[in-house]
């Protein structure tokens, strides 16, 4: 039994950096959370990331406190942006889906102990700072047709790329990318 609890304990720490709110890069380890179940669990890093000095001494780090940061674990590299959800002074940080000239789609995912999906949330951004929020719980697809088309609406022509999409919410993500990949080429 103890041996378990050992191996519960063990953390996970891996080489990564940190981006200031001064836009430095600062070389860093970054402690993966674990949940009982899950054993990194990413989905904590959405309200505070743990850095870790070359003094081994850590820091925990809340969005606004940073403006991102990243590491590269099991060899898939991971980046997290401090952007608003939901309005726009409550930061999280989202993992960048597009990032271009015209817009950028940020993301997070929230999961169960268990580690299975129970929702998407996405933050729009247009240049200039202008947001736009869509949580995927209960909203109905042509909710989402409406909200994206009013953001996106100085884009000519986008509209009619929106109409075609949303037919269901297995490919809600990537249609999500295709229109943000789609506003970033006008």
């Amino acid at each position: 039994m103890l041996s378990a609890i050992g191996t519960l304990s063990a953390q996970t720490i891996v080489p990564g950096y940190y981006i200031t709110n001064t836009n430095d890069r600062m070389e860093t380890k970054i402690k993966i959370p674990r949940s009982v179940f899950v054993a990194e669990d990413l989905g904590k890093l959405l309200l505070k990331v743990e850095l870790i000095d070359t003094a081994n001494e850590s820091t925990k780090m809340k969005p606004g406190d940073i403006k991102a940061f990243g590491f590269v674990l099991h060899n898939k590299s991971y980046s997290y942006i401090s952007k608003p959800t939901g309005t726009d002074k409550n930061l999280k940080f989202l993992q960048p889906l597009v990032q271009g000239n015209n817009t950028s789609l940020y993301f997070f995912e929230t999961l169960d102990q268990n580690g299975r999906h129970q929702g998407s949330f996405y933050t729009f951004e247009k240049a200039g700072g202008t947001y736009s929020y869509l949580s995927t719980g209960l909203l109905r697809l042509q909710k989402v047709k409406e909200q994206l088309t009013d953001f996106y609406k100085s884009y000519s022509g986008i509209d009619s790329l929106i109409n075609t999409k949303f037919q269901n919410r297995v490919d809600l993500q990537k249609d999500l990318i295709d229109i943000a990949n789609e506003v970033n080429l006008r």
